[in-house]
């Protein structure tokens, strides 16, 4: 299948923009965006001033790095953009007349490095890796719910040959004691949706995780 190629390149990317996270985030201009080739480093649905990222987890989780993104920023969604593909942009806008500090500037700095070391390589994933085709064509070999967030899900487009054909798999499964396993194979196909063209980025995430069971 043609994620299996893709995949090794797609960690590459992934490993280059890892060493290189820190460099790029300097050339964001003040609305945190990055241009040219450099674009290919930013989450293609985000700005590097995630709303997101300024509102839920850096108060949690950075404090210290908090800057008041509420005051400074005005926060809108570029819903014309993607609307065909089933996406929604969202954008952060300085707010006219706004002065950050240069302490601010500093912690706007590190939060941006933060975010797209979260999501890294997002737009190689999305512009290059990425799969198109329609919710209507997807055909379910799995869509299970067992309850407290445990899931399986896998589908595949059926308009396409077996080879190149887009699939996803997506999983939250419990194991054992406080062992779960998560994980996203395939392409990000917004499968919940009933129709619809999409774009999906490539999807290469399996990851153990520990939560007490609920």
């Amino acid at each position: 299948m043609v994620w299996i190629l893709f995949f090794p390149l797609m960690i590459l990317c992934m490993i280059v923009c890892y060493i290189t996270n820190p460099i790029v985030a300097l050339f964001a201009d003040d609305n945190g965006e990055l241009h040219g080739f450099l674009h290919m480093w930013q989450t293609w649905d985000d700005s590097l001033d995630s709303k997101f990222m300024m509102t839920e987890v850096v108060p949690d989780k950075y404090p210290k790095l908090d800057y008041n993104y509420n005051e400074k920023y005005t926060f809108w969604e570029d819903t014309e953009t993607l609307k065909r593909y089933n996406a929604v942009i969202c954008k952060s806008t300085l707010k006219p007349g706004v002065k950050l500090t240069t302490k601010e500037k500093f912690q706007r700095y590190l939060c941006r490095v933060l975010w797209i070391m979260r999501n890294c390589a997002y737009g190689f994933a999305y512009y290059i890796f990425s799969a198109t085709g329609k919710i209507e064509d997807l055909k379910f070999l799995a869509n299970k719910d067992y309850g407290n967030g445990n899931h399986f899900v896998f589908a595949y487009d059926t308009s396409k040959n077996f080879l190149v054909c887009p699939w996803t798999c997506r999983f939250y499964i419990h194991l054992v004691g406080k062992l779960h396993i998560t994980g996203y194979c395939g392409w990000k196909i917004p499968f919940w949706h009933e129709q619809g063209e999409y774009r999906a980025m490539i999807a290469n995430r399996i990851v153990p995780r520990f939560k007490p069971n609920t």
